[in-house]
């Protein structure tokens, strides 16, 4: 079993969210308390015509959304278990097509 970092998680979730700044995407990111059973984070994801949400745990389990504004349809979900979070580019990549081209996105 991986035994990520909370510590790189949220490190991981704001790199990305950096990354998408220049694509007109807003973000957040959050931290769940440490004393829960498994510590996890997430980040929010604002485009402008979807949004998205990452939510990762040290156990090495993320879960990966998106959900088209103007009909509130999910259209994307994956879940992933990684051993270390590189393994997330291909998952995020597919996740970032969904958030910023909703519009091609088939449900």
């Amino acid at each position: 079993m991986p035994d990520l970092k909370i510590e790189g998680i949220v490190k991981w979730l704001g790199d990305k969210g950096t990354s998408l700044r220049e694509q007109r995407v807003e973000f957040t990111v959050e931290q769940s308390s440490l004393s829960s059973n498994v510590p996890s984070a997430f980040a929010d994801y604002f485009g402008t015509a979807s949004c998205g949400r990452i939510t990762g745990w040290i156990s090495g389990e993320f879960d990966l959304e998106v959900v088209r504004l103007d009909d509130e349809k999910t259209i994307f979900y994956r879940q992933v278990t990684v051993s270390q979070l590189e393994d997330l580019n291909e998952p995020f990549a597919n996740f970032v097509n969904a958030l910023l081209r909703p519009d091609l996105v088939e449900t």
